[in-house]
């Protein structure tokens, strides 16, 4: 069994106990490293998932690989382990997303929210069409997020979605 499938293996296996990420966003690649107010979405790539998540793949993606450089390589993890752990929790994030997508875009507004003053880039590793897909403003975000439904976000936040 080769890596790939090892990763998409642990994954589908984290996904059917339930396991899921506390937030989906984060600053842990070195492609949003390089800026220090910029996180990021990281789903993985139709080859280790199983499921494509780019709207426009070209064959230079795949030859390229950029999911499998830096903290992503197929050796940067402990020699006990079958395959890196990015892997896993990069598929177990596309599973939900193409699985479960009610619950899994209530928590990008929330990670969105509790970062305000950080730029946001969903497509680390996708090309997927985040201005085509539809979040759905929930009633009990008001008093906990501070935002009204329709309203932009509070005075002084600074969110940029990119």
């Amino acid at each position: 069994m080769t890596k790939t499938q090892q990763a998409r293996a642990q994954a589908k296996a984290n996904y059917a106990t339930g396991w899921r990420p506390r937030r989906l966003l984060s600053l842990g690649n070195a492609k949003l490293a390089r800026s220090e107010r910029t996180i990021g979405l990281s789903l993985a790539p139709a080859q280790t998932s199983g499921s494509e998540v780019c709207a426009s793949q070209f064959p230079e993606c795949t030859v390229h690989r950029i999911h499998t450089s830096g903290h992503g390589a197929p050796n940067f993890h402990a020699r006990d382990l079958p395959c890196n752990p990015i892997w896993v929790a990069r598929v177990v994030k596309t599973l939900w997303f193409f699985r479960d997508r009610a619950p899994f875009m209530d928590q990008p507004f929330r990670d969105v929210a509790n970062n305000r003053d950080s730029s946001i880039l969903l497509n680390v590793f996708s090309d997927w069409m985040w201005e085509r897909q539809s979040l759905t403003f929930r009633p009990e975000y008001e008093e906990k997020y501070e935002v009204q439904p329709g309203s932009d976000l509070p005075p002084g936040s600074s969110v940029a979605v990119m």
